[in-house]
């Protein structure tokens, strides 16, 4: 980041160009800074110091995630690491403008079968080799000239590395069964059948030369589609196949007479590989290595891979910066995104205090970076306060964008309100909850009005007095009684329901027989005075 000491950072990924630009258009055009006088120079330093502060944060961040990463990080592991281990889509099929149709038609419908050798598998003495495979592809047709390729086998084999340790142990190889005798008795030929015997023809083709051939070819590591014509010899075998939980197994028997090994035949077989996702590429992919030696390609294209172009705006945007960072790292925390796709969401998502625009050609993966000047506010600091010793709110600008409502009010909430050390997560607003509870009593088809009425004051009432635990109830029902005796009084259906509950509560032990008593005393009491009341 320029204008920040990258003596803590990873240094290594960066190569960091100071440079001052008066076209903003261009990507790393370099001018010099000798026209603008010394204030100006002040002023633009100044400018340039805006990008200090947030990339400090990123410093201390970073510093302390060396031991336990953040969680962005962890998360973009996998995809780096799914980049790096680039596999190879290899796709097999039968051309018709290379192959004579009259002569090679009957070997429809043919089994393409990426399969291992099995040494010691039970049987193969009987047998002239046996081969372990999960997956078969069947062809049941030439490949058209029109383009379509609606005959051709598929197979994801594991990326160059790891394909290259496979092929020298000699656990690979491509197997071409002919089984259109059999097909006879089989009438659905979709997929390759299980527990099937007799004669077939078989072709093999080692993975050795292929493996050769895709070393060599610059197309491929260039993320570009490696093609070769090969032919294959057809020989006529016994096959039985079986099937033994996820792995499938196919025993051959070659025939020992010479008169059998004379009837070969040849197929001509076309097979294409590329990289998974190569079909993703953008302009910057397209780039021509013509002039590059070949003993330089494959470390030039590494460097290229992941180089992106930073161009920091400042002064009002007449000038700016470039650094240029490595395995499309993001400068500003130093994650990396394993793709400039992935950079150019992280960045959008993670960064909102900078504007990026991004640009893409055959030269230059770039970002031009300017400061967004309203996500910036002042800092207001009291006289004689040191602004180190201030709380620090890391969220001082994304709290203010947004209106929050209360969680059991739902109204809305004051920024004070929201930034205040007390938790309301709990309080209960009186005049909701007796909504909410006479909405759900309302839903009782099988109660009475007074029933309902009778249910809804002892529930706001426990809700209010905080009644909890068993040993609560006596005293309650006492204050309940007090607090509702004049309603009793003047309604003797809701006294009735009142005194049905607290028999229910005696049955429950909740409360004994002194407490029941004192409870009907003190609605005595309500009722002398009621009567005495309608009486005068």
């Amino acid at each position: 980041m320029p204008g920040i000491p990258l003596v803590a950072r990873e240094t290594t990924h960066y190569t960091c160009y100071c440079s001052y630009s008066t076209v903003t258009d261009s990507m790393c055009r370099q001018d010099s800074a000798t026209h603008l006088s010394a204030e100006e120079k002040i002023a633009a330093e100044e400018s340039l110091s805006t990008y200090c502060k947030p990339v400090e944060l990123y410093n201390i961040l970073q510093r302390r995630a060396v031991r336990n990463p953040s969680f962005l990080q962890r998360c973009l592991q996998y995809k780096i690491q799914a980049k790096h281990k680039r596999r190879i889509q290899m796709a097999i099929s039968v051309p018709a403008t290379v192959n004579d149709e009259s002569q090679v038609q009957n070997v429809f419908p043919l089994c393409v079968i990426l399969a291992r050798p099995v040494s010691n598998a039970a049987g193969a003495e009987a047998h002239s080799a046996v081969y372990q495979f999960r997956r078969a592809c069947i062809s049941t047709s030439f490949t058209g000239v029109d383009g379509i390729n609606r005959a051709q086998a598929k197979f994801f084999l594991p990326e160059m590395d790891k394909l290259s340790a496979e092929i020298r142990a000699g656990s690979l190889v491509i197997l071409f069964v002919s089984f259109a005798e059999l097909a006879r008795d089989h009438l659905d030929t979709s997929s390759f059948p299980l527990n099937l015997e007799g004669h077939c023809l078989l072709g093999r083709m080692p993975m050795e030369l292929l493996h050769l051939l895709w070393e060599k070819s610059p197309n491929l590591s260039l993320g570009e589609r490696a093609e070769m014509l090969s032919t294959v010899d057809l020989s006529p075998c016994f096959m039985k196949t079986s099937c033994l939980d996820k792995d499938r197994h196919i025993s051959l028997q070659y025939p020992r007479s010479s008169v059998a090994l004379a009837t070969i035949q040849q197929l001509q077989v076309k097979i294409a590989a590329e990289e998974a996702g190569a079909g993703e590429k953008s302009a910057y992919d397209s780039f021509s290595y013509d002039d590059i030696p070949t003993t330089s390609l494959p470390r030039i294209i590494r460097l290229r891979t992941g180089n992106v172009v930073f161009n920091y705006r400042y002064y009002n945007n007449k000038l700016q910066r470039t650094e240029v960072t490595e395995d499309f790292t993001c400068p500003l925390c130093l994650v990396k995104c394993a793709s400039f796709k992935g950079l150019r969401y992280h960045l959008c998502s993670s960064h909102d205090l900078f504007n990026f625009e991004f640009w893409v050609n055959e030269e230059y993966q770039a970002v031009n970076v300017s400061v967004r000047s309203d996500m910036w506010r002042s800092e207001i600091v009291a006289n004689g306060v040191d602004p180190k010793q201030q709380t620090f709110f890391f969220c001082r600008a994304l709290l203010q964008k947004r209106q929050f409502f209360h969680s059991h009010r739902a109204q809305p909430m004051a920024l004070e309100q929201v930034l205040s050390d007390r938790d309301s997560e709990d309080e209960v607003d009186d005049d909701v909850a007796d909504l909410e509870d006479r909405r759900m009593l309302d839903d009782f088809v099988d109660v009475t009005k007074d029933e309902k009425q009778m249910m809804h004051l002892w529930n706001s009432f426990v809700r209010k007095q905080r009644v909890l635990a068993d040993g609560h109830i006596p005293w309650a029902c006492e204050a309940f009684s007090k607090l509702h005796g004049d309603e009793f009084a003047r309604a003797p259906a809701l006294l009735w329901c009142w005194r049905l509950f607290m028999v229910k509560l005696w049955n429950h032990g909740l409360i004994d027989a002194r407490g029941i008593n004192n409870c009907n005393l003190i609605l005595e009491q309500f009722q002398s005075q009621d009567n005495d009341s309608t009486r005068s």
